[in-house]
């Protein structure tokens, strides 16, 4: 049944969006958005493929960033986790000593009967990851209360700095 569910979601998202690419047609700029056409940032579902040539993921786009469905495939081309890209673009921020904060892109994950979030902070610093105990987790958390973002913290899987979405 949530096969179906989650077929009925695809399919309409599908439906929805006016632009299908392939993830490698796309270029990254500044660090930020996905552009396949000049000065116009890419809407639409992006794909990935394995080495083989089977479809390995799907991305919603929107302005450039993922925000919205997305699906991972295995091998064998059963759903191995799927879920949403929620983008929060801050009003304030908590965490100082992350500089060049672009914004926080909230990863709802399902994968099996598992559900968890994965927060990952665009910015321009080096790839960072960090755990609760962290004085780090504490000010993301209060970043997003700050910006009035209501997520259950105790599904939070894991947080991390980096470039882009699809770089993590």
């Amino acid at each position: 049944m949530n096969l179906f569910k989650y077929l009925g979601i695809f399919i309409l998202l599908s439906g929805c969006s006016n632009h299908e690419t392939l993830l490698k047609d796309l270029k990254l700029i500044n660090n930020k958005y996905f552009y396949k056409e000049k000065d116009i940032p890419f809407t639409g579902i992006v794909t990935s493929a394995f080495k083989t040539g089977q479809i390995s993921s799907k991305v919603t786009l929107k302005n450039g960033i993922p925000a919205g469905y997305w699906v991972a495939y295995g091998y064998k081309g059963e759903i191995v986790q799927d879920g949403t890209y929620r983008p929060i673009y801050l009003t304030y921020n908590n965490v100082d000593s992350i500089k060049g904060i672009k914004r926080i892109n909230i990863c709802f994950t399902k994968e099996g009967e598992r559900h968890f979030i994965d927060l990952i902070i665009i910015t321009n610093s080096r790839k960072l990851e960090f755990d609760r105990r962290s004085d780090m987790y504490k000010a993301v958390i209060d970043t997003l209360i700050s910006n009035k973002v209501r997520i259950d913290a105790s599904l939070i899987n894991k947080i991390s700095c980096s470039k882009s979405e699809l770089e993590w």
